[in-house]
């Protein structure tokens, strides 16, 4: 992880250095049947720190060997399908899960055979029954990471693209109880024609734009909930996002480094669904939503407003929360 991106996680408290030790003590409780709600609450308020995917994965294995019992929340099925290798994504959603009061259970389907797995009603995921389903497809297993020689041609490449998404999902509709979430498609790091790019329907950057479009179109109709991931490797930034010589090793679609955010994404994401979201902003006034102290500098001495560059940031950050104040006030009585 990377302390002060995106990827560190910076929004949660850094690990106090003993998880090591806390995970092994965890461990050894597990032995005995009683207090399942005292392990719960401290498997949460470990999972509360920023941790890295090893550490994400070994507290993702406490989590799944946690016994039922009173105190522990119950089981959540959730199908895991896509391209490429998702082992490791798997475990970070179930770690990351703990922070929204969710406990996980990833059924993963088998490398290569979403479609397979979303159609067999005996495949393992549909029997299954799951309670979500999230589809998380990669632009290479998709066929969308090769230039097409005309616009015909990557027409034809989308709309393949976006049927075998759609098989997925309308395959396991029979079988899942609740929301099917569908991810957008990250874009490649590299340029294939420059500035052209999306100028070109054929270049792979269209390609997925188009598709990503088409994901979007669905989402807005209500049959599927959208987890928008290429727009979380943008903010990240590709370069970042992308690692080629895993892909081509292990068909990881991500960097590992990047594994612990993306889990806290799909957690979010999941969270949502559930009805778990959050919605509070709490901000300071001095030194928050302006400059200096009006205590001691007065109305006339606090930077704020048009010709200061730092005042300029703080009216800023007025405008974003008064913007959010009023998106919420739209949505609400939509919902």
């Amino acid at each position: 992880m990377q302390p002060g991106t995106l990827l560190g996680l910076p929004w949660l408290a850094a690990p106090p250095g003993t998880q090591r030790e806390e995970i092994r003590a965890l461990k050894r409780s597990l032995a005995a049947v009683d207090g399942v709600e005292d392990l719960w609450r401290r498997l949460t308020r470990l999972a509360a720190y920023g941790l890295d995917e090893v550490q994400l994965s070994q507290l993702s294995r406490l989590i799944s060997a946690l016994p039922d019992g009173p105190g522990a929340p119950p089981r959540l099925k959730l199908a895991l399908l896509g391209g490429g290798t998702l082992s490791l994504c798997g475990p970070a959603i179930v770690a990351s899960a703990l922070r929204w009061d969710l406990r996980v259970d990833v059924i993963e389907g088998g490398y290569g055979s979403a479609v397979t797995d979303a159609l067999d009603p005996g495949s393992a995921v549909r029997r299954a029954e799951p309670d979500m389903a999230l589809v998380a497809f990669d632009r290479r297993t998709l066929g969308l990471d090769r230039a097409r020689l005309t616009a015909g041609e990557a027409e034809a490449a989308v709309e393949s693209a976006l049927a075998t998404v759609r098989s997925v999902v309308e395959g396991l509709r029979p079988s899942v109880t609740g929301a099917i979430l569908v991810q957008t498609v990250v874009p490649p790091m590299d340029c294939l024609f420059g500035g052209l790019d999306l100028t070109i329907a054929g270049s792979p950057f269209a390609q997925v734009g188009a598709l990503n479009a088409h994901v979007v179109e669905w989402a807005s109709r209500g049959d599927i909930v959208l987890v928008d991931v290429a727009r979380l490797a943008a903010t990240v930034g590709l370069e970042r996002w992308d690692d080629p010589p895993r892909w081509h090793s292990a068909k990881l679609p991500m960097s590992p480094d990047a594994i612990p955010l993306y889990g806290d994404f799909v957690a979010r994401a999941l969270g949502a669904v559930q009805g778990k979201s959050r919605k509070c902003l709490v901000l300071d006034l001095d030194n928050t939503l302006w400059g200096g102290v009006i205590g001691d500098d007065g109305l006339g001495g606090i930077l704020l407003g048009q010709g200061s560059p730092t005042g300029e940031a703080f009216l800023a950050i007025q405008q974003t929360a008064l913007d959010l104040r009023e998106a919420l006030q739209r949505l609400e009585p939509a919902r």
